[in-house]
C-alpha cells in the first residue's frame, strides 16, 4: 500500500503501482460519489406502485346486479325490485314507529341506536393543540349499527 502525499494527506491508496497520486485519489472520489443507495430507493418505490395497483376492485351495482339475476334465474327488473323491496323494509323497520331491529338471514344485523346529546363545554386544555377551547354541543342523532352474523364472520 502507498500513502500519498499530496494535497489530501490523509488518504491512503488502495492500488500498489508507482502512479502519480492525483490518479488515485480521482478513482476513489469517483467511486464515493456514486450513490447506489439512491437507486435502490427509487427501485423499491415503483415496486411498491405496481403492488398496490395489483389490488382486486370491489363490485359495481351493475355486476351485483348481473351476477345475482345469471345465479337465481330472476330478470335484472326481478332482482332489483328485490332490492327494492328490501331497502322499503329496512326504512320501515328502523322508522320511528318500527322495532329498530332489521335482521337479513344469515348475513347481518342492522340496528338503529339513538346517540343522546353532548353539552357544550368551556375552556377544554387539548393537549395535541396545547391550548383552551370551547366546544359546542351537539344535537342528539340517530346512528345506524350494522353487525355481522355467525355465517357472515365464517365466511372472512
Amino acid at each position: 500500500m502507498c500513502t500519498h502525499t499530496s494535497y489530501i494527506s490523509h488518504r491512503t491508496c488502495k492500488f500498489n503501482s508507482p502512479v502519480l497520486a492525483g490518479e488515485h485519489i480521482n478513482e476513489l472520489d469517483l467511486r464515493k460519489d456514486s450513490n447506489s443507495m439512491a437507486k435502490k430507493k427509487t427501485k423499491k418505490k415503483t415496486a411498491t406502485k405496481s403492488a398496490k395497483t395489483t389490488e382486486v376492485k370491489p363490485r359495481t351495482k351493475t355486476q351485483i346486479m348481473s351476477d345475482l339475476s345469471t345465479d337465481t334465474g330472476l330478470t335484472r327488473k326481478e332482482v332489483a325490485s328485490v332490492f327494492e323491496c328490501m331497502s322499503k323494509m329496512i326504512k320501515k323497520d328502523l322508522g320511528n314507529r318500527g322495532p329498530g331491529v332489521f335482521t337479513v338471514p344469515g348475513l347481518l344485523k342492522v340496528k338503529k341506536k339513538v346517540v343522546p346529546k353532548r353539552p357544550a363545554r368551556k375552556n377544554v386544555w387539548l393537549p395535541l393543540l396545547k391550548e383552551f377551547r370551547d366546544i359546542p354541543a351537539k344535537p342528539a342523532r340517530k346512528a345506524v349499527k350494522v353487525t355481522p352474523l355467525k355465517a357472515l364472520k365464517e365466511m372472512v
